[in-house]
Order: C-alpha cells, then sequence, then structure tokens
C-alpha cells in the first residue's frame, strides 16, 4: 500500500533550474520562469516569493493540466518543493544530478 503511493509520488517530482535572476515574471507577479532538467528544454513558471538574484537548483512538482502562454511558448506550472541552492555550487549541482 505504501510502496505503491510512494512511487507514484516520487515520479512527479522534477529537478530544475529556477531562473530568480530573470527580471521576467510570469502571469502573477510572483510567477518565476525555469527549465527543468533533462526535458529537452522544457520551461516551467513556478510561484516564489524568494527573495534572491542568483538561478537555484530545485525539486519542484508539475501541476496537472495548468500551463501559461508566453509568446507562442507553452510554459507548465510547477510549484516548488524544495530548494537545493544555487547554480554554480558544486556540491548542489551534485545533488540536484543525483536526486
Amino acid at each position: 500500500m505504501g510502496d505503491s503511493e510512494g512511487g507514484a509520488a516520487a515520479d512527479a517530482f522534477r529537478v530544475a533550474i529556477v531562473r530568480f535572476d530573470s527580471t521576467d515574471r510570469v502571469g502573477s507577479r510572483d510567477g518565476v520562469p525555469g527549465v527543468l532538467l533533462f526535458a529537452g528544454g522544457q520551461r516551467i513558471v513556478v510561484s516564489s516569493k524568494k527573495e534572491t538574484k542568483r538561478n537555484q537548483w530545485a525539486k519542484v512538482r508539475l501541476l496537472e493540466g495548468v500551463s501559461e502562454v508566453e509568446n507562442t511558448n507553452t510554459m507548465l506550472r510547477a510549484e516548488v518543493v524544495e530548494i537545493f541552492g544555487p547554480v554554480g555550487d558544486f556540491p548542489n549541482e551534485l545533488y540536484a544530478y543525483q536526486v
């Protein structure tokens, strides 16, 4: 019972780079753009009020059936589950690739 539920939930999580250095905000004022890892450059939008100007590695959960359209490019909506740390910091990048 717990194993099948845990397996399905684990598949819903993805690793992404959230682009806090971007001045673009999508949808609401809190919509921060990002890119999924190992997804062919699939763009996402996450809601975050984090005050930083550095891009961050993060674990995200994709929201089903919700997307934003920006200049004919579809951006999937996601929520931040965990922030691993800044892009460019070797231990954080290694951890992001291992998750």
